[in-house]
C-alpha cells in the first residue's frame, strides 16, 4: 500500500508535531524512518513521548529548525551520524542528537 506520508515535507512534519502538541502534553522524538520508530518504541513510553517519523534525515533537521523557530518546546531528533563526523559536516543543534556510530542499528542493537 502506498503511503502519502512519504510525500510529506519538513514543513508538514513540523506542522504535525505542532498540531499534535494541542492534545499531547509530553515530549516528541523525531526519527528518520520506520526502522527507527520500531527500534525506539521498545524504549519509549508513548504516553510520555510521541515518536514521529520524518521519512529522512534532511526532513528531520529542517522540521527541528522550524519547530525551534515557532518556539514549540519538548521536541528532539535522533539521527544516524552517517558520514557527517568524518566529513566534518555534523550539524550542531541543541535539539538534535546523533548516534555514536555510523548508524543507529549499531548503536542500539
Amino acid at each position: 500500500m502506498l503511503s502519502i506520508a512519504r510525500h510529506m515535507d519538513a514543513y508538514d512534519i513540523a506542522q504535525e508535531v505542532k498540531f499534535e502538541r494541542l492534545a499531547h502534553k509530553g515530549s516528541f522524538l523525531i526519527v528518520e524512518g520506520d526502522t527507527d520508530i520500531k527500534r525506539f518504541s521498545k524504549y519509549v513510553d508513548e504516553q510520555e513521548c510521541s515518536l514521529v517519523n520524518s521519512y529522512g534525515r534532511r526532513k528531520a533537521i529542517r522540521a527541528i529548525q522550524l519547530l525551534q523557530k515557532w518556539k514549540v518546546a519538548g521536541v528532539v531528533a535522533v539521527l544516524d551520524a552517517d558520514f557527517d563526523r568524518i566529513n566534518g559536516t555534523e550539524l550542531t543543534h541543541p535539539d538534535i542528537a546523533y548516534s555514536s556510530n555510523h548508524d543507529l542499528r549499531l548503536w542500539m542493537d
